[in-house]
């Protein structure tokens, strides 16, 4: 049994939580293990945990009403720290599944409050990168004009089919939040599309070295008759304007543009899910979930903005967000040796041509900066 000694003359106050854990102790422990049931428990308030790898974890004592909040640093520069709820309690983190972990993004400190015997609660924030670990690109397309033949130094490349309607992606004046609009053309022809992509494969984020995250506010202007990309690919957007996926009857394909490994949203009239959000994803050439479609549940609406967020962890694993809340994680949906930029494009679809305009408020690009300059 542990025993304190105090000096008689002084006051000390010990101060547990409901676990009877010291609310003061600051605790040193190392990640590990690949799931709850195996990951380091955690058994103090304050805990600083090293050892992060982006799949070795720590694991919450049982969620129980006001208890924690219990603060936890992550001390790797490169790698996110997995955070599971304990294995096997029926306890969540935010909106996440049972057994399923946070990513705690690498120098980032979190806390984690219990409401309820089975809810956790984190900022969503803390699985965002930070400068000190990742470069960020951010444009909010503020300014009078983007890239329109990919002129280093501007940020994005862009590409419209002949079609009237398929419209070259440009910035729109007048607008508070600041925005881009890509048109796409009603000719049923291989002229109309739209495409954008960063400039130069070479400014991408290498998956291996760390978390990649892209996150677009996008709206549409019709739900029928169009296909849309919104995600991560290993090529750059080119002049045939060709699109990552497309989903048709159930199947997902290539969608001409001849990727190797991409991880987008995906919205096709022509699939058979034709009024959803889906995801897909594309390693070393194989199509995921056996090229089948992949649905978010979450129907898509004219003119609503959503934000689309893909998060890719340094082993290929990748997860899905929707206006904040995880929708879908893909194991292995790309390869560790791709190198990643952001691409988005639209296009009619094969059972009706609509023109649509895909409208973009803001675009944020995040990559892991290597260790060596070497």
């Amino acid at each position: 049994m542990a025993s304190i000694s105090v000096d008689p003359h002084e006051a000390y106050v010990l101060r547990v939580d409901s676990a009877g854990l010291d609310r003061d102790a600051v605790k040193v422990v190392a990640a590990a293990g690949t799931a709850a049931s195996d990951a380091t428990a955690i058994t103090a308030i304050h805990n600083v945990v090293t050892g992060a790898t982006g799949a070795a974890g720590v694991a919450l004592p049982a969620a129980d009403t006001n208890r924690g909040p219990y603060t936890i640093v992550n001390d790797n520069l490169n790698y996110a720290l997995l955070v599971y709820p304990v294995s096997g309690g029926n306890d969540n983190i935010n909106e996440i599944s049972e057994d399923t972990a946070f990513y705690l993004a690498p120098r980032q400190t979190a806390s984690f409050a219990a409401t309820s015997a089975t809810q956790w609660y984190v900022d969503h924030t803390k699985n965002l990168p930070t400068r000190e670990s990742h470069f960020e690109i951010f444009d909010d397309f503020t300014s009078a004009a983007i890239a329109l033949t990919g002129v280093v130094p501007d940020t994005w490349i862009a590409f419209a089919g002949s079609d009237g309607d398929a419209t070259l992606a440009a910035t729109t004046a007048g607008v508070p939040e600041g925005k881009i609009v890509i048109g796409s053309g009603d000719g049923d022809s291989t002229n109309d599309a739209s495409v954008l992509s960063l400039i130069l494969l070479s400014k991408g984020s290498l998956v291996s070295l760390g978390t990649t995250v892209m996150e677009a506010r996008v709206s549409t202007s019709a739900v029928t008759g169009c296909t849309i990309n919104v995600g991560l690919s290993d090529k750059l957007a080119e002049s045939a304007e060709n699109l990552l996926h497309l989903a048709n009857s159930g199947t997902v394909a290539d969608g001409g543009l001849t990727v190797a490994n991409v991880a987008l949203f995906l919205f096709d009239f022509d699939a058979t899910a034709n009024t959803v959000w889906q995801v897909s994803s594309e390693n070393a050439g194989t199509i995921g979930a056996s090229a089948a479609e992949t649905s978010t549940g979450v129907t898509t609406t004219a003119d609503k903005y959503y934000t689309l967020r893909i998060e890719v962890d340094s082993d290929g694993d990748a997860r899905f967000y929707l206006d904040g809340t995880l929708v879908k994680t893909v194991t292995t949906a790309v390869a560790t040796t791709s190198l990643l930029i952001p691409f988005i494009g639209g296009n009619s679809a094969d059972d009706a041509d609509i023109p649509t305009d895909v409208t973009v408020d803001y675009v944020l690009f995040e990559g892991a900066r290597p260790s060596s300059n070497a």
